[in-house]
């Protein structure tokens, strides 16, 4: 982990014990196959209550490093961190991240936007087309992010195809003839909220990372909100900022 923490710092105590423990897996001293101490002796070991020492199992069961088997113990089942890199350049970039993930649908239906927790855009009592879901990474149970994602009512008609892991953007494209023009994108601190904890495995209001991203048409319309909430120790965000030298 060449020092750098995967959580955030100021972090909880159940988060230090995991932090401990990933070093210990990474290097090798708990191996592949092997089962973590038992609760109590993590208990003595970091002088901490069973329920600190479950939270960060569950913590690394998240990460996708183990795997809690009742009545056998914490089985070690990766050496590394299972989480997603996204390296965001251009719009088409984004088709790395559904090649690299998988998307299960929860639910569709259509919603005012009054009664959503996202700030979309024209009038409170316009409807917008939804669907709500969860990401996986390929080959693994490890969950990376809920979803949900809204779209103006013209377009509904592609949710029907959202179970094909495609981008419903991409979808909107090829089947109404619309060009997107820009994608604006922002990321802040968020407390996980209920609807998303239960399927993200991690306690409401964990802080997470929230993403929002407005696909915007040539005409200038916002025709697709999308708004993501990521476990921080499960997903990184790159980008390469070139400085630009005035020579006026």
């Amino acid at each position: 982990m060449a020092g750098v923490s995967v959580f955030e710092t100021k972090r909880p105590l159940y988060q230090v014990i995991a932090e401990s423990l990933i070093e210990k897996i990474e290097k090798g001293d708990v191996a592949v196959g092997d089962l973590l101490p038992s609760e109590a002796q993590l208990c003595t070991e970091y002088g901490v209550s069973r329920h600190t020492v479950r939270e960060a199992i569950r913590a690394l069961a998240g990460l996708g490093l183990v795997d809690a088997q009742p009545g056998i113990g914490t089985k070690v089942i990766s050496q590394r961190v299972g989480s997603y890199v996204q390296t965001l350049k251009e719009i088409s970039d984004l088709t790395d991240y559904v090649s690299e993930t998988k998307r299960r649908v929860l639910l569709t239906e259509t919603r005012l936007a009054q009664d959503v927790n996202v700030a979309l855009p024209g009038a409170k009592d316009a409807p917008w087309k939804m669907f709500e879901a969860v990401r996986y990474l390929t080959n693994t149970d490890v969950v990376i992010a809920w979803t949900q994602v809204f779209v103006l009512p013209k377009y509904g008609d592609v949710l029907e195809h959202v179970t094909d892991n495609i981008l419903v953007y991409s979808l909107i494209e090829k089947e109404h003839g619309i060009r997107t023009e820009k994608l604006r994108q922002s990321i802040t601190a968020v407390a996980t909220p209920k609807n998303a904890a239960v399927h993200l495995g991690i306690e409401v209001g964990t802080p997470a990372l929230g993403i929002l991203r407005e696909y915007i048409s040539a005409d200038n319309q916002v025709y697709e909100v999308s708004w993501s909430i990521h476990p921080p120790e499960r997903y990184q965000h790159k980008m390469e900022l070139v400085l630009s030298l005035n020579t006026n």
